[in-house]
């Protein structure tokens, strides 16, 4: 930490390595939808976009990264301990044997990134001729949820929607129709101190190349037009409960869940007040939060897979098709 010294014999295997990331990359379906999803949602500050293309990654010299090393220390942090020594003891022991000293500005975690704005339902489409398989991600960016209740309804909403064998997507997509080999939805909710930020829903299906449109054709139908199956609801709930107790941390494990709340804004467990809500919340719950946040707003979709196996004609449909190459998403 004190210490660092360069050594440039070192770099070739950050070279190499990159090498192999980026051969395994392009042949991942999973890997190119999730960096054509970041490219819809953040365009040029996509992650994938603002890393270290392998040219910049060749001219590396170990001095700049040392360099690089020293401005990261002097950005604040937190100190995890778990143990029986006296705080004391551990406060002496960090200050004596970490440079903290060099700490001089302020974090900015958690870190939030503005997403774009579609007025009109769009499809990012990229071609992956050998694909036997399209990933197919949707997304609707919402208003911010400030309300403690509106925050919990989402996670109701996205137990209902997507969450797992008992939701809708499941059922309605894969267990009923056998158009999907895996589904899920997730209403992003965002840390308390982004309250005021807009929010999202980001659903995920993976189908056969020959039924993505009939995949598509029902979540579509079930994001602008809400199945409602009130008899599934206590089902959702307890599932959101018990994971809520799973996620207690291991004693290891409690300071940095502790530190981490509080980065994020919370003064106690945020679990303790959602297992409360989950008791009186109800179908109802779900579909005024569905109205509010999800019905009539524009859907973008996110597709990777072999094209030549998807009826365009009909994918236009579902909004303006965007067909975007590799350099757009990867560098």
């Amino acid at each position: 930490m004190k210490e660092a010294k360069a050594d440039d014999k070192k770099l070739k295997q950050l070279v190499d390595e990159e090498k192999i990331m980026r051969k395994a990359f392009y042949k991942s379906t999973e890997h190119l939808a999730l960096a054509l999803l970041e490219k819809m949602k953040f365009g040029k500050k996509s992650s994938y976009l603002t890393k270290l293309s392998l040219q910049e990654i060749k001219k590396l010299k170990g001095e700049e990264l040392i360099r690089l090393f020293r401005e990261v220390q002097k950005v604040e942090c937190n100190f995890y301990y778990c143990g029986t020594l006296d705080k004391d003891k551990v406060t002496a022991v960090v200050l004596n044997e970490l440079p903290v000293d060099r700490i001089s500005k302020k974090s900015k975690a958690p870190v939030y990134r503005e997403t774009a704005v579609y007025n009109e339902p769009t499809v990012f489409l990229y071609h992956m001729p050998d694909a036997s398989q399209s990933i197919v991600y949707g997304y609707v960016k919402e208003e911010a949820l400030p309300e403690e209740e509106e925050r919990f309804a989402s996670r109701l909403f996205s137990g209902y929607f997507g969450g797992d064998m008992s939701s809708l997507m499941f059922q309605e997509i894969r267990e009923f129709r056998s158009f999907a080999y895996r589904t899920s939805a997730r209403y992003k909710q965002l840390p308390l101190v982004h309250k005021d930020k807009p929010s999202e829903l980001t659903t995920l299906l993976s189908t056969q190349s020959d039924k993505t449109i009939d995949a598509l054709t029902v979540l579509d139908s079930l994001i602008r037009k809400m199945l409602l199956k009130p008899e599934r609801i206590p089902a959702v709930k307890q599932t959101i409960v018990n994971n809520a107790v799973n996620n207690y941390p291991s004693f290891r494990r409690i300071p940095e869940k502790v530190a981490s709340l509080l980065d994020d804004g919370y003064t106690e467990d945020p679990n303790k007040k959602l297992i409360e809500y989950m008791q009186r919340m109800e179908m109802e719950d779900v579909v005024r939060f569905y109205d509010k946040n999800i019905s009539c707003r524009p859907v973008v979709y996110v597709i990777v897979g072999n094209t030549k196996k998807i009826d365009l004609n009909k994918l236009a449909s579902f909004g303006k098709i965007v067909k975007v190459k590799k350099d757009q998403i990867y560098r």
